[in-house]
């Protein structure tokens, strides 16, 4: 299992948005779901620290991972420069 989890702070103004597009049902799970070995994403918010966010977006495999990259590296990129806004800051934990 590949698990990757990202920390976010989100402004005030844009944390519904965040949630819908990094949420289970968002932008960035569709486009994992474009790779067969996609698992599933799931968005906590951090209790006592409005607008921080952790992701857990969870492959088959670092192999299935680095497939969904080589195959949809451009789409990727794209979603993370169309969804920049929505964030002040964002760091891989893992």
């Amino acid at each position: 299992m590949k698990v990757r989890v990202w920390r976010y702070e989100v402004a005030d103004g844009a944390r519904d948005e965040f949630e819908h597009e990094y949420g289970a049902d968002g932008a960035w799970a569709k486009l994992f779901a474009r790779s067969a070995g996609f698992v599933d994403t799931v968005l906590y918010a951090e209790v006592g620290s409005p607008g921080s966010y952790l992701t857990v977006d969870r492959f088959s495999s670092d192999a299935a991972w680095e497939r969904f990259r080589v195959d949809h590296d451009t789409a990727y990129r794209a979603l993370g420069e169309r969804l920049g806004h929505l964030t002040l800051a964002q760091d891989e934990v893992v």
